[in-house]
């Protein structure tokens, strides 16, 4: 694999096929690198800069212990994040970059933004994975402030108590706030059921995922997709008395 990349700062990135950082780091930017691994493990980051990084497999946080990002940059990256691992980012920028298949049960963001950046099918939790809690010390995750305004959500999801409302969420007619899932389980029980076997599949789908959110504890949902038959409507009524 032919590799271009430049650094700043004590790495050479030259000759790698994959990119391990293993120690703090301070200042140091990193740009035009093509790997097929991209692993954090163990280590304070702050104000680093990731520049045009493709990575076929990334983990923010390797190993058993956290990894800290404090105001970092990715700009034009594309990473795959199956195991997003045990992370912390504080602070951080995801610019113009896609973030996909993102499996993160242990990660942390705090105040984060996502600008023009793409994530797709991907699930962030609000409880830490039951084995991991007496390594990590903690059993939920923070997940607040984080702004997705200008983010594209493609099949994504919060899960295990994530507070979707602490977040400042994308906007427009993909999108579809849910404030109760309790309540919109009880509204999708209730519906009528779609003569069409597509439409009907999809609602029957769409019980059987808002069912389990509810099972894990997670209160409201941001969805994208199609829907049943008013549904759009009477989710401005979660929540309410009235739904």
């Amino acid at each position: 694999m032919k590799i271009i990349a430049r650094t700043i700062g004590n790495v050479d990135t030259t000759k790698l096929t994959s990119l391990e950082i293993k120690t703090d780091r301070k200042g140091d930017a990193f740009s035009d690198l093509q790997v097929d691994s991209f692993r954090i493990q163990g280590s304070r980051l702050q104000d680093c800069v990731f520049t045009r990084i493709r990575s076929r497999q990334a983990c923010l946080g390797s190993g058993p212990d956290m990894s800290y990002f404090e105001n970092c940059v990715f700009d034009r990256c594309d990473l795959k994040l199956t195991v997003a691992g045990n992370a912390r980012l504080t602070r951080c920028r995801f610019v113009d970059s896609v973030l996909r298949n993102v499996i993160a049960p242990n990660l942390e963001l705090i105040e984060c933004v996502f600008d023009n950046t793409t994530i797709s099918t991907a699930v962030f939790h609000g409880r830490v994975l039951i084995d991991d809690v007496r390594s990590l010390g903690r059993s939920t995750n923070e997940f607040r402030r984080n702004d997705f305004s200008t983010a594209t959500l493609r099949d994504v999801g919060f899960n295990t108590g994530i507070c979707v409302t602490a977040q400042t969420l994308p906007q427009g007619g993909d999108y579809l706030y849910i404030a109760d899932t309790t309540a919109a389980v009880a509204w999708l029980k209730k519906a009528a059921i779609s003569s069409d076997p597509k439409s009907a599949e999809e609602q029957k789908g769409l019980l059987s995922l808002m069912s389990y959110y509810v099972s894990t504890g997670q209160k409201d949902q941001l969805m994208t997709g199609s829907f049943p038959m008013g549904f759009r409507e009477a989710a401005t009524k979660f929540g309410s008395l009235e739904a």
